[in-house]
């Protein structure tokens, strides 16, 4: 059981294999929607290092704002003058879960992608099907 993609032009992808039955065939799938998934989430890892990078690079600023502050901010209370009951929370914005149903043929090249194939069945030369779990 084994399975190959060769991407084409037009968003389209060819895919061709054995599946667990000894069946062969070969289909084109659109590779449209698993494309620009891929997208988004390359972007996002992305921009995280972007940010990671410019909170780096402002480290050593934001540490001298914060001597500073702390200079004129002049002498600071004893500890052994109070107790902390609760340390102060900053809250964070919830955000929904953003969930995107995939298409059969983003689902096929996904199983493909992860080397998951044994759920790839053939029902005939260029039908492709997925067994449910």
């Amino acid at each position: 059981m084994s399975f190959t993609m060769q991407t084409m032009l037009g968003s389209t992808a060819v895919v061709s294999g054995t599946d667990i039955n000894g069946n062969s065939g070969s289909t084109t799938v659109s590779t449209a929607q698993w494309d620009e998934l891929n997208g988004r989430t390359n972007f996002s890892k992305a921009q995280a290092d972007f940010d990671a990078e410019v909170e780096k690079f402002f480290e050593p600023l934001t540490e001298a704002a914060d001597k500073a502050t702390a200079a004129l901010a002049g002498k600071t209370q004893d500890p052994i003058e109070f107790v902390v009951l609760a340390d102060e929370t900053k809250g964070v914005k919830a955000a929904p879960a953003q969930i995107v149903s995939l298409s059969k043929d983003s689902i096929i090249i996904r199983l493909i992608e992860e080397g998951t194939t044994d759920r790839l069945v053939w029902v005939n030369d260029t039908t492709l099907g997925v067994l449910a779990a």
